[in-house]
Formats: structure tokens, sequence, C-alpha cells
């Protein structure tokens, strides 16, 4: 399987769960049996159930036990095995403290000596920490055990995270200098650096201990391959990062902490559409991550007034959405909203006279280049993008604020690193007020789309409910009419030819047909809530009919481009699951065992490439396939 061919509809990491076997007495003597793999390697208290242990189950671990079956003690070798593994450790921990002990300025004391919080320049250089000393756990390392069921939007093998729950222990070991020049690819960037006049500087190095003692940092020659795989996948789904800009920044400042988290960051992303690279994936999760809180923690080299800096936690973001890590994606986009307002993103545009004046001492530096203005714009609007799809997700109140208080200009056409159109493209209200003579791009069409989407779920989850300026049915066809002049707006977006080469076109097509549809069931049900005549809805449930009619004609069209460069729906499949999953309900409505054979078999034909779409973005156990498991089970039942 080549590295971009996922195949998403293989559900075989995720094991239909037999009921455990409990550690059971035998001739009066309880048989012995040892904690499975995943709890020995991480610490934790195992209850050694077999096939598959307790904690693995309600984390969907790969749970094994080495040479071990019900009812048998572990054989000499095995344990001559574990024995050997053992040894390895504490040889290898002997060594680290000696380190410690004997290296540059230590002390004779093997007491650690007090860390002064104020000097940031001493993180991450203290001591090991002792066998038996208590360990602090990182609270990122905690399992998730909210938001119900969930277990993913990405239709991503799901191997791609397995480790995602491994331990962050960022106060390691010293590890050594670590050697900058393994964050810069050097092919390629050299002939770049002459072509460009970029001055190669010399790496200077960091200090030690930045990285993780489990966190081993990537060659240069992978680093290079996984750059390539999210600008030709993943980039052009949120095409916000430039990449002239970021190889011309790996050559300027390979020292830079903002920039060494960005880097890790577009790896990062570059592992999740890579099957061959899915083991560097925890590795460029903590370094990502842990070099943007170095940077936050060095108050000399100013690293945090940087989009790089903001670029990394947009990434982080979307790998944390990617990977139904919500809460954790719902803290790293608050951080990113306060830095966004602390570098004024949100008044890139404005007047420079009426630009708030923060004493945080943070400030981007001032640019008049059309491209640098472009990315930042981009790059704000994609937070405000995935923020509102965390939102939505999750019920939080959104806190970056609406486009009309925003003073960015929408995106310009074209790619980012050759951008033809320096003419200033509109602000959001400007298009409003003139919709019929602007027109936007499809990064701002989804801009629109996601505005009247969360004015839509504020509607629905007050149906039934008036307020003093307007009651549900004066929101319900305003909003109608709102929906009709956005449709209108994006209609060149809805055209199959414009799906075919745009992505981001995907996206805004399908998710103004599942809007249409959530908007008009609103009506459906609060007819019936009020017991009005049943012909008021008919017109709404035609209306969902068409939308979900369209939904399908999409997926229809994509579903032979998987294993593609053009697999957008795979490519979309965080943002496409919602839109199928209504098209799925509507249709199945009614029942396919209610309608004549012609008709019956019509629609069945029609929910079968649905629940197909469905399986190719996310899988069978994932939530939106929970919305939509009785009309999926009739249907593969009919299939049959």
């Amino acid at each position: 399987m080549g590295d971009h061919d996922l195949d998403l509809k293989d559900t075989s990491h995720i094991p239909v769960e037999p009921a455990p076997l409990r550690p059971r007495r035998r001739q009066g003597k309880d048989v012995e049996r040892h904690a499975c793999n995943i709890c020995r390697e991480r610490k934790v208290r195992c209850d050694r159930a077999f096939p598959k242990c307790g904690r693995c189950i309600r984390l969907r671990e790969d749970c094994s036990y080495d040479s071990w079956t019900p009812g048998t003690a572990l054989s000499q070798s095995a344990m001559a095995r574990q024995l050997a593994e053992l040894q390895q450790r504490l040889a290898k921990a002997e060594a680290l403290l000696a380190a410690a002990a004997v290296g540059p300025g230590a002390q004779a004391s093997t007491e650690a000596a007090p860390v002064d919080p104020f000097r940031p320049d001493l993180l991450g250089s203290q001591p090991v920490l002792r066998v038996g000393d208590p360990v602090a756990h990182d609270p990122l390392t905690q399992p998730f055990g909210g938001f119900g069921d969930i277990s993913t939007d990405m239709g991503l093998d799901m191997d791609s995270f397995v480790d995602f729950d491994s331990a962050l222990n960022f106060a390691g070991a010293d590890l050594g200098t670590l050697n900058p020049e393994i964050f810069v690819s050097h092919a390629g960037l050299d002939a770049f650096a002459k072509e460009n006049g970029v001055q190669r500087e010399v790496p200077s190095p960091l200090p030690p201990s930045t990285h993780s003692s489990n966190a081993n940092p990537l060659s240069p020659e992978e680093l290079s391959r996984l750059y390539d795989i999210y600008f030709d996948t993943l980039h052009p789904s949120l095409p916000f990062l430039s990449r002239r800009r970021f190889s011309a920044a790996l050559l300027a400042s390979p020292s830079s902490y903002a920039l060494h988290s960005l880097s890790y960051a577009v790896a990062l992303l570059g592992t999740t559409m890579s099957a061959h690279h899915r083991s560097s994936q925890k590795s460029c999760y903590q370094l990502a991550r842990r070099y943007f809180d170095l940077c936050e923690q060095d108050e000399q080299s100013g690293d945090l007034a940087s989009i790089d800096s903001f670029q990394a936690l947009i990434l982080i973001v979307r790998y944390e959405i990617m990977g139904q890590r919500l809460e954790r994606a719902w803290i790293t986009i608050g951080r990113a909203i306060r830095l966004a307002k602390m570098l004024d993103l949100h008044q890139i545009d404005g007047d420079p006279s009426e630009v708030s004046e923060l004493d945080l001492q943070l400030a981007l530096p001032p640019t008049s280049d059309p491209a640098l203005l472009e990315e930042r714009r981009r790059s704000f609007w994609t937070l405000y993008v995935l923020e509102s799809y965390v939102s939505t997700r999750t019920g939080m109140q959104c806190h970056l604020g609406e486009p009309s208080t925003f003073s960015v200009r929408l995106t310009s056409s074209g790619h980012i690193d050759s951008l033809r159109d320096d003419r200033p493209m509109p602000f959001f209200d400007d298009v409003i007020r003139s919709p019929d003579t602007l027109s936007v791009t499809s990064f701002a069409g989804c801009i629109f789309m996601i505005e009247l989407a969360l004015r839509c779920f504020e509607h629905s989850r007050n149906k039934g409910k008036g307020t003093a300026q307007m009651g549900f049915w004066d929101r319900q066809y305003a909003l109608v009419k709102d929906v009709a002049e956005r449709t209108k707006l994006l209609a060149r977006y809805f055209d199959l030819s414009a799906i075919e080469t745009d992505p981001v076109a995907l996206s805004v097509c399908m998710n103004m047909c599942a809007l249409e549809i959530h908007l008009h069931e609103t009506a459906v049900q609060e007819v019936e809530r009020q017991k009005l005549p049943a012909s008021m809805a008919l017109e709404s449930q035609q209306q969902c009919t068409r939308a979900a009619e369209k939904v399908f004609q999409v997926t229809q069209h994509m579903l032979p481009r998987r294993g593609s460069q053009g697999d957008y729906l795979h490519l979309q499949s965080t943002f496409v699951a919602w839109p199928i999953s209504m098209a799925i309900k509507v249709l199945g409505r009614d029942g396919p065992l209610q309608q004549q054979h012609a008709e019956q078999k019509s629609l069945i034909d029609k929910l079968v490439v649905l629940v197909n779409g469905l399986d190719r973005v996310e899988a069978q156990e994932g939530y939106w396939h929970a919305t939509v498991q009785d009309v999926v089970a009739e249907v593969s039942w009919r299939a049959q």
C-alpha cells in the first residue's frame, strides 16, 4: 500500500470485543497471569483479563500478552527475556544517573538543586529522577473519558492514534545537545537559498534537554519527506501556510523554538497521511508541543511574537481534531485565540489609529508584503474555521468573535505561493451588503457557510422559544432566506467540476446542503411540537429530500477517486461526515421497506452509496455512524 493510499474501510484495528476472561482458580490455586504489554509499558495496574484487559478495552488499545495463554505460566525463555529487558533498562538508568552526577558543573550531592522558576533557560536541565522517586503525571497523558462514544470524525486508520495517550515525560534526562540541523531538510534547500539569495546561517546549538526522553528527533530526510506529504495532500484542504516562506525560515532561523514547533507540527500532519511514517507520530506531536512551550518560556528571543508559533498551534489543533481529542483541541484553541488577539491578527487590515494598544509587549513585525499579509489572514481565518467546528461538536461557546467584528479582509484567490491578484479583497460585511456584485473564494465561502451554520444551530437549540424581537417562525423564515442568498453567492462551488479540483469547495457544497437539511428538519419538528397541520411541514420535507439528493450525487461522484490524488472525501473526512449522515437520515426517514418495489430499489441503491461514503470518511464505530445505525442496519439487510 502506498503512503497516500490508506484503506479507511479497513476496521480491523477496532475489533469486536469478546467477553474478557477473568483470572480463575484451578485445583484450588490461582492461575498465574501477568500484566499485558501496554499496562507493563506504562506502569499502570492491569486487571489481567484475557484476551484483552479492561483498561485496554476502555481505551481501545491493542492489548496483547507475550508468550502466554490462559491457564499457563510464562515459559522459562519468556521469563529470561523479560529479565534481560529489565537489566538493560536498569543499566540505561544507571548510566544516565552517572552522567548527571559527573557532568559539567554537577555538584557532588545527589540532591537536586532548586530551580529558579524565572530562569527559563534552566528548564529541562534538572537532574534525572532517581528510581523510586514519585513522578507527577502530565494531564495530557490521562485518557479522555468525555463526549460519550465519540471515536472519530476522520476516516484514517485509527492505528494513527494508537500511541496518542502515551506518557509525555517532558522533564527527562539530559540527552545531550540537539543538533538543529535535523530540522533543516538539506535536499533542495541549498538550491532554494542560492535561487532566492538567502544567506545560510550556521545553526546554533540548542540547550540540553529540549526534547523529552521518549521523543526521538527525526532525521532531515524523514522530515523532508513528511513536509512533502503535508504540502502535497493536506495543505490544499486548508491552504494557510506558505511553503516558500517556511523553507526560507528553515534556512534563516534554524535555532528558533517557534520554527522548531512549526517544523514538527507540519511533519505531524504528514504522518497522518502516511502509514510508513506512522511510528513517528508520537514524537512529532510531543516535540511540536514541547517546542511551543519553550517558545512561551523564552523571555529573550521573542519567538512567541511570530507567525510561526501561531501556525504551529493551528496545525496541532488540526491534528487533535482529526484524532478526536476534542478536549485537548479546545484547550489548544484557547491558547491560539489569546495569541491571535495579542498579535492583533483580528485587526490586520484595520485602521492603525483604532488598533487597541495592549501592554503585552507582543507584536508581529510590520509588513507591506502582500504574500505575507495574505498568509496572516489565512492563518487567522483557519483558526475561526477550526474553533467553529469544535464548538458545534462540543456545544462550547465560541470566543474568537463574529466575522463582522474582525478587521480582516477575506482570503484572495490563487495559490498562496504564487498570488497574482494584489487587489484588496472585501471585508465580510462588504459581501453581505453587496452579494450580487462581489465574488468570494472557496476558502472565504467556507467562512460564510460557518457563520450561517452557527446561527442555525443557535436557532435550533432555542426552538419553541421566542424573544422580545423575534419568535421561532420569524427566525426560521429569516434563516431560510439567508440560506438561499448564501447558496446563490456560493453557487459555483456546487458544480461537480469545481468539487473535482478544490477540496474546500467540496466541504462548502456538502455542508451547505446539510445546513439546509438541519434548518428544515427544525421546522418539521416544531410543526409536530405545536401540533400544526401536517401540510405545513410538507415543503420543508421536500427541501430536505432535495438537499439529501445533492449530497448523494456528490458522494457518488467522489467515491471512485478512492486512493487517488483527488480523493477529497478522504482528505476532508473531518468536515463531510456530518453532511453524509444527515442525507442518510433524510432518505431513510420513511424506511426503505415502505416504498414500492421500483422506488425501494432506487432508494436502497442511494443509501448504499451514502453508507459507503460514510464508511470512507469514518470508522464504522464512529460518532456519525452511531447517529444513523438503525438506517444502516436496515439498508445492509435489504442490500444482501
